[in-house]
């Protein structure tokens, strides 16, 4: 699958297909004009990347692939990013089952936890940060 694929079948299978794939697309486009912005893709999973800094990335991810190629994919994410140079990787997520990916990819996420506001209120709401030059990283 290429990217716009990936977007598609993801963002469908997160919101439903009731929504406006096309404004979002419209929004990825938008964004992906900024510098500090890139997308990577790794098999059927996409990361959206901004650069916070100079030395960090924040990452959002959209998977149309299995859980288990998944942890794979993270993995090859994160070596991407070490290759880059960067120094710190962060990502959040209200998804739970993401502190168990995280754990899986063998990598020594930090994960904390606090609140954020959803649809149906405030929902727990997960931050993990990698220290990318870490030697167990």
């Amino acid at each position: 699958m290429n990217s716009l694929e990936i977007i598609k079948q993801a963002f469908y299978k997160q919101v439903g297909y009731k929504a406006d794939v096309d404004t979002f697309l419209q929004k990825v486009a938008a964004w992906t004009q900024k510098e500090e912005n890139k997308i990577l893709q790794v098999r059927d999973t996409v990361f959206f990347l901004t650069l916070v800094d100079p030395e960090t990335c924040q990452v959002s991810i959209l998977n149309a692939d299995t859980e288990d190629n998944l942890i794979e994919n993270v993995q090859g994410a994160v070596n991407a990013l070490k290759n880059e140079g960067l120094q710190k990787m962060v990502s959040y997520s209200n998804e739970p089952r993401y502190v168990e990916i995280a754990k899986k990819t063998g990598f020594p996420f930090k994960v904390s936890q606090g609140q954020g506001m959803s649809p149906n209120g405030m929902t727990p709401a997960y931050i993990f940060e990698l220290d990318l030059q870490n030697d167990n990283s």
